[in-house]
Order: structure tokens, then sequence, then C-alpha cells
């Protein structure tokens, strides 16, 4: 298994292409933040030059992913699923462009004799007993149905399936992105492909869940999403609902999301960079414009611009705002400065596009 964390030592000694996919299923009508750990990791694998790959579980959304539930999921009717199913494509693409999405509805081009020879006659009962998503429910006392506990033998026949896509393409392995909650149906995958498939060279991909501080799940089922689609979250919401991630998980939300990316000041000032990175990530820098000129109420386009100096300081001075360098430091003190919208509480790195203000003076874009 590959972990997030040694992405690069992957891709640095792997000499060859491999086909990259996560799945998502279409249980509401959009992603949120939560898929992004999945999304950011795929683009990454893009950008490293292999082949990615969204697959809609259409066929697998009809049954529900039990992990992490203590209870079946609610059957979605076809008309939901349709707007469903879409609703996930817009976001993929929103996010990854050249990503492929495939729907998994080859469980319908599949017979039930079929299936019972080519791929349960594989599955050992002890492993699917033995997966803490089917182990956990018999636990508890809940229980849970034959349905949901093959969910995972259902999953694993997705890699088999895009394993033999990955071949057709001539890559020269597939790999399974999934958080760290889908390890037990990313190994059913492998234990299925290694015994209907000869010679395909297969693993998986596990990533860490972006979690509230208190380390639940950030996600739809929780009642925190963040969504991506500006459709269901306004763009200020989106932005403030990022800026607002507890200090204590902000490093490692910035992990997963940005790939390790360095953010330097402090606390304020890297929330604010990562939660301006994030929201560019999805929603790119027009929208992340616009979304200022709504923060700060100003037209963009009568803004007075300023050429980005040699610093913080420097900047001030020249756009006007402040007479002195030692007049911004004071109104740092005085909590009198604001770039993009967010008071300055110490000096700062600047970027091109940056809205900056000293009191109730006027506004100058970067």
């Amino acid at each position: 298994m590959i972990e997030h964390k040694d992405m690069d030592v992957f891709n640095a000694g792997f000499s060859g292409r491999a086909f990259v996919y996560a799945g998502f299923d279409p249980t509401a009508d959009g992603l949120h933040l939560g898929s992004m750990s999945i999304l950011a990791v795929l683009k990454d694998m893009a950008d490293a030059g292999h082949h990615i790959c969204a697959v809609v579980g259409t066929g697998t959304g009809k049954i529900g992913d039990p992990t992490g539930k203590s209870s079946a999921r609610s059957f979605i009717e076809p008309e939901q699923l349709k707007k469903n199913v879409e609703g996930l494509k817009r976001d993929i693409h929103r996010v990854l462009p050249e990503a492929e999405i495939i729907e998994n509805n080859w469980f319908s081009d599949i017979t039930i004799d079929e299936f019972m020879v080519e791929v349960m006659k594989h599955i050992p009962l002890t492993k699917l007993l033995g997966l803490s998503i089917v182990k956990d429910r018999l636990d508890s006392g809940s229980g849970i149905s034959l349905m949901e506990a093959i969910y995972p033998v259902f999953q694993g026949w997705d890699m088999v399936m895009l394993s033999d896509r990955a071949t057709a393409l001539g890559l020269d392995m597939v790999i399974q992105v999934g958080g760290q909650d889908q390890t037990g149906n990313m190994s059913m995958g492998l234990h299925l492909l290694n015994r209907v498939r000869e010679d395909r060279k297969a693993d998986m991909l596990s990533v860490p869940l972006i979690t509230t501080a208190n380390g639940e799940k950030m996600g739809k089922s929780a009642g925190n999403a963040l969504w991506l689609a500006p459709e269901k979250l306004d763009d200020v919401q989106f932005f403030d609902g990022i800026l607002s991630i507890p200090d204590e998980i902000l490093e490692d939300s910035s992990n997963i999301l940005t790939h390790n990316h360095v953010f330097v000041g402090d606390i304020l000032q890297k929330k604010q960079e990562f939660a301006k990175t994030v929201f560019i990530k999805v929603r790119g820098q027009e929208a992340f414009d616009r979304m200022l000129l709504v923060k700060n109420g100003t037209d963009l386009s009568s803004m007075p611009k300023v050429e980005l100096a040699k610093d913080f300081q420097q900047t001030f001075v020249d756009s006007g705002l402040c007479s002195s360098r030692g007049e911004v430091m004071r109104m740092i003190k005085n909590s009198g400065l604001k770039v993009n919208g967010n008071k300055v509480s110490d000096i700062m790195e600047l970027n091109i596009g940056d809205i900056i203000s000293c009191g109730k003076r006027k506004v100058c874009v970067v």
C-alpha cells in the first residue's frame, strides 16, 4: 500500500505510467471539501504524468457504502440518482478537467451465474466478515444486510474492470486512491484482481481524511459539508468555511489538500493563504477575485493598482495608503491594515491580485 506521504517517493522510483482512479458514490448531487483530499491526490498524480480516472458509482451507489454507517442507507430513486451523477461529474471536472470519468454500470453486463463463478467463489467468507465495515456493525448489535456486506466485493470488481482498461491503454499498473477508511474495500479489489487476472500490477494509495477538531469526518453525513459547487454554497460562505477550519487541524489539512505546501506567518496569515489556495484550486482565480469584491464591497475595475514592491511595508508606502514604513508597523499594531478583507496581525507576503487597505482610506489592488 502506498501512503499519501510516500507519493513523491513512489513517483521518483516508478518509471512507467499508471492508471490512477478513485470512486465517488452518487449519494448527493455534489462533492464537498472532504472529497478534495482525493481530488488533490488525483491532480498530483496527473501532474506526475499518470492517467487519472474518476469512477462514478452508478452500480455500487445503488447499494451504498456501509463504511462508518450504523444503519443501511436509503435507496436512491432513479431520477435523483441521475441528478446526483450529473452533480458529481460537474464537480469532478471543475477540479480535474483532464480526468476521465467512467460510470461503473458494468454490473448490468454480467449475469448472477457469471458473477458467482467469476467473482464470488474467490471471496473467502472469513475475509469478508473480518473487514471492519462488516465486523463493526456485527459487534455493535445493529446488524448488517447481505446487500451491504458484499459492497466491498462489488467495489473490488471495479479494480478488475479498470485493470482491463489500463491494459487496453498500454499502462503499466492500476492504482486505487481512497481515504484511510476505505482500506478494507480497496484491499478486496487487490485480493480479487490477484485471483481473476494473471500478472497484473496493482496497488492502493491511502489518503488521510479531513476531519474536524474532534476527529469527526468532514462531509455531508456529518452536516458540515463545504460544497465545491457555487450552486450549492456561495463563494463567500465557501471561503469563510475554509477559513474557519480549526487551528489545530490546519497543518494536516494543508498537507492533504496542498501537497505539503508551506504557509508562512502567524496562524491567521497561514489560514488566509490556505483558504485562498484551496479556493482557487476549486473555483478558480476569477471567482476568488469576485468573492473579494463582495467581501470588500468594492468594484475591482475601479480600484487603484499598485506594483508589488520588494516587501510588505514598501508596497503599502508605494500605494499611498501609508506615509512611511513606520506607519505601516503602527497600523498593524492597531489592526488598521487589511489584506483581502482580513485584518493583518504581522508582516506577510503579498501576491499579485491581493486587495490591500488601510483604515477607512482608499483600497488598492496589487
